[in-house]
């Protein structure tokens, strides 16, 4: 591979250079193509002829003639005139095509690893999402991790296509180059959005992005249309970035949160390799180090801004286990681990009249226990009938503890010889069951079954009734 770096003179609107003499059969000329009209030229005669575009550049690989080492190469600009000598020194190239895509390959490796980190961090972050999401975990921070998400792709997928490795697998020079366009004018967008929603609604943010929402418009005419070169354009938007990182580090500074340093430090440092990447740029925009500098901005903006987020979403999510907890124990009863009164009430408003049935249950001896032992045995007393009641019917429905020992089993769409058979289960194992001193674990129970005439309040006091009067028939030695 040979390259014509400093070999290029200028007459007018036309650059040449002499061909060195060991050109192969096999070689071609690589050279980036100018955005005007352009003819290419060997000893006079014409090899290459392109329309030129103001939409994209790319990479093109030109045959050259058989023996056409030592001979002049002429590069003819048709358009504005200006000096292209600096273009032609950085991205004129000699050699066989396999070996012109290996350099292209490695001279743009570093954006296809961070166009592939940027994959896997969108993914973990939506999987994170989707999954809390799952959970009914709705959080602000879940909200701000789709921002963060769309920040840190689009910056992969601006940094990939800016570089021309996707020549290697598509000619499609027009089509990258818009979704590059794209791309990089959304980038400020989504961190906007990133960045409001941690500060709470700054609306100096949210004129910022509507102003950068026209600019993407703007530029997506340009792109389509050719009225104006967007590489001017996006001189625009590099000014607009810079003004709002000092935004932004200004108003994170009024903060002062642990998170809200942590997206100020990455601005910091990205606005330092922006500010260095542009210099690079405009001193000479084909040397790719300006994009390497800028990629390492985006890098070190993108782990602050991700570790801000995980701070906020760890915060959040443990506000939400706190309160998951609290409205557990609202609803939970402390000593037996069943559904207690409220939790009763509130399913018991759910419930529809088919298919339903009650079963109430109410513990024989419990102030004897109590009175006799003390409370410790009334509560293993109530714990052991809390634990015989849901092992035996909580395959058909949910059982509460709704006052001292007193409980309830709710049964959706029951069937009457399901009921049945648990009832015979739950005697034979109340039985068995002893605790501390002998005392028997006697417990009194009442069913009531949906029926047509009943509605739910009939249904509950019909089991409530039974369930006395077995009580009665116990006390009285029946069965």
């Amino acid at each position: 591979m040979i390259s014509l770096k400093g070999s290029w003179q200028r007459h007018h609107q036309t650059y040449t250079t002499v061909l060195p003499a060991n050109i192969k059969e096999d070689n071609v000329l690589e050279i980036i193509s100018l955005t005007d009209a352009f003819t290419v030229e060997v000893a006079g005669q014409e090899i290459y002829h392109s329309p030129g575009t103001n939409a994209a550049t790319a990479a093109i690989w030109i045959r050259l003639p058989s023996q056409a080492g030592g001979k002049i190469l002429s590069v003819i600009d048709h358009g504005r005139s200006r000096d292209l000598r600096k273009q032609l020194n950085n991205t004129a190239y000699i050699g066989t095509v396999g070996s012109l895509q290996y350099r292209m390959f490695m001279n743009n490796l570093y954006a296809m690893l961070f166009f592939l980190f940027t994959v896997i961090v969108t993914l973990a972050i939506a999987y994170i999402d989707l999954h809390a999401r799952y959970r009914r975990s709705e959080t602000k921070g879940l909200n701000t991790a789709l921002h963060l998400a769309g920040f840190i792709f689009c910056s992969g997928v601006w940094i990939l296509t800016d570089a021309q490795v996707l020549q290697l697998v598509t000619t499609r020079a027009g089509s990258v180059a818009m979704l590059s366009c794209i791309a990089f004018f959304m980038m400020p967008i989504f961190f906007l959005r990133f960045v409001d929603k941690i500060l709470a609604d700054q609306k100096s943010f949210q004129v910022m992005e509507l102003l950068f929402i026209i600019n993407l418009m703007m530029a997506i005419v340009l792109q389509l249309t050719g009225l104006f070169s967007i590489y001017r354009y996006v001189i625009l938007e590099h000014l607009m970035i810079l003004v709002m990182m000092i935004i932004v580090v200004i108003a994170i500074s009024s903060k002062g949160s642990l998170k809200q340093n942590k997206i100020r430090f990455g601005c910091i440092l990205y606005f330092m390799c922006y500010i260095t990447g542009l210099l690079l740029y405009y001193i000479n925009p084909y040397n790719r180090l300006y994009a390497m500098t800028i990629c390492l901005g985006v890098l070190l903006l993108s782990l602050t801004c991700i570790a801000a987020w995980y701070d906020q979403y760890l915060d959040e999510f443990e506000a939400i286990a706190q309160n998951q907890m609290l409205e557990k124990m609202a609803y939970i009863d402390a000593l037996t681990g069943l559904g207690n009164r409220s939790a009763f009430e509130r399913d018991w408003q759910c419930l529809q009249k088919d298919n339903t049935a009650f079963i109430m249950f109410d513990i024989n001896g419990l102030k004897q226990a109590n009175d006799t032992y003390g409370h410790h045995i009334g509560d293993l007393l109530i714990t052991s009938g809390a634990k015989l009641i849901q092992e035996s019917f909580k395959a058909l429905g949910q059982a509460y503890r709704i006052g001292g020992d007193e409980f309830v089993v709710i049964i959706k769409n029951s069937h009457e010889a399901a009921i049945k058979t648990c009832l015979q289960k739950f005697e034979q194992s109340m039985n068995k069951q002893k605790i501390i001193h002998d005392i028997p674990v006697s417990i009194a129970y009442g069913v009531a079954m949906a029926d047509q005439e009943k509605d739910l309040e009939t249904l509950y006091r019909v089991a409530d009734e039974r369930m006395y009067h077995k009580k009665q028939m116990q006390k009285e030695g029946m069965q």
